[in-house]
Order: structure tokens, then sequence, then C-alpha cells
């Protein structure tokens, strides 16, 4: 496969058949999606979040996008806001690994950290954060983002 963007990789990641004699004549597939770009599953909602916002308007050019996380949303958002131009600026709980921390930073995000949860970034993101400069945020709020359904 050659693909012409990197968001043309996402989700079109190989299958692979897995066979087992636990399940005797059963056929399993198995989708490797540590082939989408940032190696996860999260790279599909990460990226409809993003271009659904732009499809409906409500996110223009210069705004931040902006989510909470444990790690591997938060990857994907700082990749995808680099290579689609938007700053970008996650909340992640105290069990970041020092890697994505890494990963983070490495695709210019700006990084916050709140609390252990994801849920509890997600609550700092709708009620500190986002209300501070409404015009510069944009929340994709992947807990409550009904791209998320759509994106898989």
């Amino acid at each position: 496969m050659v693909a012409e963007t990197f968001n043309d990789l996402v989700g079109n990641t190989p299958l692979v058949r897995y066979a087992t004699d636990e399940v005797p004549g059963c056929r399993f597939w198995v989708k490797l999606e540590g082939y989408n770009p940032t190696g996860s599953v999260k790279d599909r909602g990460c990226l409809n979040y993003i271009l659904d916002a732009k499809e409906k308007g409500g996110l223009s050019p210069s705004q931040t996008l902006l989510d909470a996380s444990s790690g591997n949303m938060a990857c994907a958002l700082a990749y995808f806001g680099r290579v689609l131009g938007h700053p970008v600026e996650v909340v992640c709980g105290s069990k970041l690994t020092d890697d994505k921390a890494a990963f983070i930073k490495y695709f210019g995000a700006k990084l916050t950290m709140v609390g252990d949860f994801t849920i509890q970034g997600n609550e700092h993101c709708r009620d500190v954060i986002q209300p501070s400069d409404p015009e510069q945020y944009y929340f994709l709020d992947q807990l409550h983002n009904w791209a998320n359904p759509g994106a898989h």
C-alpha cells in the first residue's frame, strides 16, 4: 500500500488470520492497529474528532485542540495536531509514562498534569482550561464525543 498522506494510514491497518486449536472451526482475524501512525487504535478516534469538528464548522484553523487522556489519545492528538497545523494541549494523569510524555512534547503539544485518572483531566479541561479562553480552545472531549463510535 502506498499512502498519499499520513491520514490515509489511519484505520487501514493489516488483517492477519489467527488460527487456534482452542476453538476448532472458527476463523479469527486480528487487526494490527499498531500500524497506525502513532501505533494505537486511538488514532482512529482522534482523527475523526478533528475532521468531524472541522466539517461541522466548530473548529477554526487557529484554535488549540484540547483533551484529557491517560496517554495514547494524548500522543495521537499531539501528532495529528502537528500534522494538521493545530496547537495542542493535553491533560494527563500521574500514570502517564515518561516515553509518552516525551512523545507528546516532541510533537510540540503542551502537557498539563492533573490527578490520577482521565476523568479528572476531562473535568479540568471542561471546567478550567476551556472556559478560560473559549475562543482559543476546542475541547474534543473524547470521553463524551459521539464521533468516536463513528471512527470504528
